[in-house]
């Protein structure tokens, strides 16, 4: 037998086609032989016959309510869904708050604080063990006497003698008791009996002396303490009063005989009030070293040339200035020296040979200056002769008014009769100046033999013109 598939489809049917076609439990196989022909008509359809009317409820298919209802469902759904810039809204709100969460050294440090403060925290079990060591308070606030240890109400007035006695105010002695408090009623102090000794209880007070287990007098502690906070020297103490011991004390002797080990003198920079008695002497010794050389290369800054004379008033700049001047004035109108033989009104000895003598003259700055040399080519006369020269030229005349002789010689070379040195007596050639006929001549006082006479330069007296 062939199979024929239909496939039925409900217009109310939700699902796509596509997944209707695809899905064969849609489907049911319906006999060959059971169709007549294409248009031959449906006689019965789950037991209806004739002509078939099917209802969904017939065929099991919802009814059109309900799909209408499940119309609504779906829309409602639709309005439901998130809204897409809700949804960014709060992704944002995430990302901001993701942004700012803790910072782990921020979180450890307030992690620490919470165990600090849990650790400070009282414990209340060791708070309730404590209180209950603790006495209770009456209506008045203070401690019943039925919770205060038994020596408490058991007080006895007397005065404490010694470790080993405290009397009563009788000045009889107490038998001493463990469970009895003793009041000295003098210094105010209390004691308890320690089973060998009165001991004082802590809030009587402190004993007063001078050992490791008492305090100082109060009277006594104030006064060292004022006289340490002095001013000045109370004692009047000296140094001599006080031992050295290996710190000597500073004198001038000891300073002055102390040898500057470690001096250097490469520093002669200098001194400034920050430098060492040693870096001080160093430096001045330094700069005594190279004074010398220190005033040859200090240039003359500010020099003033001048030709002027120098005074005791000019410092050392000045006076090189005008010592300066004075060579440089010199040096720019120096000596002119003039051969005797251009003078005026010459004449010459006849034992003067004229070839190997020359005489020369210089007129400078109002003197009159001589030098050269004779040769004469025979003995002069005992009584010196005439003159060998002789000249009448104003220029380099003297003017012989500042002398009141008649003639001012001027002795130009001397003459021993032998060669032996520091001969006393000896001949002369001289220079006069006459003063009448008003000539100038070189003559000898004495016999000389002839030769060849030297005569150094001289200045032989003030220009007359």
């Amino acid at each position: 037998m062939i199979n024929i598939v239909l496939e039925v489809h409900w217009s109310n049917n939700p699902m796509p086609v596509i997944d209707l076609i695809n899905r064969p439990d849609i489907a049911f196989d319906v006999p060959l032989g059971l169709f007549t022909g294409l248009d031959a008509q449906v006689t019965s359809v789950q037991g209806k016959t004739g002509a078939v009317f099917l209802t969904a409820q017939d065929v099991g298919a919802e009814q059109l309510g309900a799909v209408e209802i499940l119309k609504i469902y779906v829309d409602e759904q639709g309005i439901l869904k998130a809204d897409i810039n809700y949804v960014d809204s709060e992704v944002n709100s995430l990302k901001s708050s993701i942004f700012v969460k803790a910072n782990k050294v921020y979180v450890d440090q307030q992690d620490q604080l919470l165990l600090d403060q849990i650790d400070l925290k009282a414990d209340g079990q060791a708070v309730n063990q404590v209180l209950s060591t603790k006495a209770d308070l009456d209506e008045s606030g203070r401690v019943p006497a039925s919770q205060l240890p038994s020596y408490v109400d058991d007080v006895l007035d007397g005065r404490y003698i010694n470790p080993s006695q405290f009397n009563d105010l009788n000045g009889n002695a107490y038998i001493p008791e463990s469970g009895k408090v003793y009041v000295d009623v003098d210094t105010n102090k209390t004691y308890r009996w320690s089973g060998m000794l009165y001991v004082v209880i802590g809030g009587g007070g402190v004993a007063l002396g001078e050992t490791s287990e008492t305090a100082y007098r109060g009277d006594r502690g104030k006064f060292a303490y004022d006289h340490s906070q002095s001013q000045g020297n109370p004692h009047n103490s000296t140094t001599s009063d006080i031992t050295e011991g290996n710190r000597e004390y500073f004198t001038q002797p000891r300073v002055r005989l102390t040898p500057m080990t470690g001096m250097s003198t490469a520093d002669s920079s200098p001194v400034v009030a920050t430098d060492t008695l040693l870096q001080t002497v160093g430096k001045f010794q330094a700069f005594n070293n190279n004074l010398a050389a220190n005033v040859r290369s200090t240039a003359l800054t500010g020099l003033n040339i001048v030709n002027a004379t120098i005074s005791a008033a000019d410092n050392h700049l000045s006076a090189f200035g005008k010592l300066q001047g004075q060579i440089s004035a010199s040096s720019a109108n120096p000596i002119v020296w003039v051969n005797a033989t251009a003078l005026t009104g010459i004449s010459w000895s006849t034992i003067v040979d004229q070839a190997k003598t020359r005489l020369e003259y210089a007129a400078y700055q109002g003197s009159i200056y001589f030098r050269g040399y004779i040769t004469t080519t025979s003995q002069i006369g005992s009584a010196g002769g005439s003159p060998l020269f002789t000249h009448k030229d104003p220029k380099y005349m003297c003017d012989v008014s500042f002398n009141p002789s008649q003639f001012v010689s001027f002795v130009l070379a001397k003459i021993f009769a032998t060669a032996q040195f520091g001969q006393t007596d000896g001949q002369m050639l001289v220079c006069q100046n006459a003063l009448n006929g008003d000539n100038q001549y070189i003559q000898s006082n004495g016999a000389l033999a002839a030769g060849v006479y030297h005569f150094a330069p001289a200045m032989i007296g003030k220009a007359k013109s």
